[in-house]
Order: structure tokens, then sequence, then C-alpha cells
């Protein structure tokens, strides 16, 4: 019955500016109406698909390439990352092919992985999200304490920033979807 409501939503969200609305506002500078509209499609569509939080998606496309569907970030030992979540680095720069293709391809490429560490993580999203963000070698330094990534930045807040910025969408797109209130 949820997959059904959320499928209702999504559709009918097509034709309201609300939603979009929303997500822009917490993103003006990286984000048209057009491409919010494009962009919470996608989202949308592969949460629904990997079973994880859209706006969970949304913030890590924010994070990860700020909105953009074709990003391709260099990481360490010449390895790229690619796509609006960037989610797999690869030596192999073909295999970016898949997840710069759309932002949906890429929204589904991501969530996918994120489902594959969440899982793997049995299913633990803060250690689904740090292994996203990290991998294992992540997780085990977690374990063991802060890791700090640059002065006043521990990496093991990340799956915090994360739901921070989810929430923030969260409650922009609520926001922009409330009904007007009646005049008194």
């Amino acid at each position: 019955m949820l997959a059904t409501t959320t499928i209702l939503h999504l559709f009918l969200s097509l034709f309201s500016t609300g939603p979009a609305d929303g997500l822009r506002s917490t993103a003006p500078q990286y984000l048209t109406l057009e491409s919010a509209q494009e962009h919470l499609f996608a989202a949308s569509v592969a949460a629904i698909a990997h079973d994880v939080d859209r706006d969970l998606l949304l913030a890590l496309g924010h994070h990860e390439s700020r909105y953009q569907h074709a990003a391709i970030s260099m990481e360490a030992h010449g390895k790229v990352s690619c796509g609006v979540l960037t989610p797999i680095p690869t030596y192999d720069r073909k295999a970016c092919a898949e997840a710069t293709a759309s932002p949906l391809a890429g929204y589904l490429v991501g969530a996918r992985h994120l489902r594959e560490w969440i899982d793997a993580c049995r299913g633990h999203e803060t250690c689904g999200l740090l292994g996203y963000a990290g991998g294992w070698r992540a997780i085990r330094a977690c374990a063991n304490g802060p890791v700090i990534i640059r002065p006043g930045v521990d990496g093991c807040q990340t799956p915090q920033v994360f739901r921070w910025r989810a929430a923030l969408i969260r409650r922009a797109i609520a926001k922009a979807t409330a009904a007007p209130r009646a005049l008194s």
C-alpha cells in the first residue's frame, strides 16, 4: 500500500511545482525549478526501486555533486567517482557512462550502492552511510573514535551531515506543499 501511495504522490507531483520549489529553496544556486523537478522525480523513483529514503538521496546529490548529474570527481590513487551521487570509485572512466547518463541513471546507481551498504551493515543506516562515504576503512576507523579529515571536521559525522540535509529538504518540501491557510 505504501508503494502505491508513493507512486500516486510521485505522479501527482509531476503536475505541481510545490515539491520542486521546496527542494530548490534548499540549494537555489545549484537548482532551477526544472532541474529540481528532474532530481525530485529521479530520487523518488530510485528510492522506491531500492527501498531507501528519497530525501537522503537528494542530500547525497547535494553533498556529492551539487546536483550535477554528469559529475566526475577525482579520488585517491587515480580513481574517479561519477554521477550525481558519485557512488563507486573506479579506474575505468568508461564505467562512468551509466552513472552520468541522466539524473535518473545516477540516482538509480547511487541508491543501489547505498542499499548494498545498508544491507552489508545489517540494516544499520549510520554504518551504511559511512560505508557509502568511505568504505570499510571509514567504518573501522570511526569505530575507534573521531577521524579528523581537516581541522574541526570529523569524518565520522558524515552520516549526521547527510541526515541534517535530508531533514532540511523534507521540511522545505513539506512547507512548499502545505495547503494554504484560510484567512480568518
